[in-house]
């Protein structure tokens, strides 16, 4: 009777790291795609501002008054 409460208890244990460990290879593998997604985006944001064309003369701001007469 010993052996099988043993065998149970083992095989409860087995079951129980293969779903923890299941578990974080999921949350794992979603951190990481985040982190992949993010460097991209800031690779593409960064491309896109090294492309753009800036302008010689900046815009006026309409809220600055301009110097009279």
């Amino acid at each position: 009777m010993n052996g099988t409460t043993e065998t149970k208890r083992e095989s409860r244990r087995t079951g129980l790291i293969v779903v923890w460990a299941f578990l974080l290879a999921i949350v794992a593998g979603g951190a990481l795609g985040y982190w992949g997604s993010h460097q991209e985006e800031a690779d593409r944001r960064a491309r896109v501002e090294r492309h753009r064309p800036h302008p010689a003369v900046p815009f006026p701001d309409p809220f600055v008054a301009t110097p009279g007469p």
